[in-house]
């Protein structure tokens, strides 16, 4: 569910235009961060799958963006299970940044013209 920019400024005590450069301040670190969890995942290092998925998780809940939270947490769960395993499964932690990165790519095709 996509936040309404003018509520969740009311709600968290921001102005919009504060909200909206958080936004886009969002969108570029998170975009680089992309880029480095695609990395990890590939080469299985749990430990920065993890953290990254983390940050993300924070970042896009701190801004209520949902569903992103809520796939990077997945994400994150999952790497940090599979190291206490030992070994996460490379095919689990692939398909879970697909969606991640998938639901990044719509938000921020979604909120582009708003910020």
């Amino acid at each position: 569910m996509l936040p309404d920019i003018i509520e969740t400024a009311e709600r968290t005590g921001i102005s919009v235009e504060a909200y909206r450069r958080l936004c886009r301040l969002f969108f570029e670190v998170t975009a680089r961060e992309i880029k480095e969890l695609r990395v990890s995942v590939a080469a299985g290092c749990t430990g920065s799958v993890a953290i990254l998925a983390h940050h993300i998780a924070g970042d896009a809940e701190s801004l209520e963006f949902t569903e992103l939270a809520d796939a990077a947490w997945a994400l994150e769960r999952a790497a940090a299970e599979g190291a206490a395993a030992e070994g996460a499964s490379t095919e689990m932690m692939a398909a879970l940044f697909a969606a991640l990165e998938r639901r990044f790519r719509e938000l921020h095709g979604e909120l582009s013209s708003q910020v």
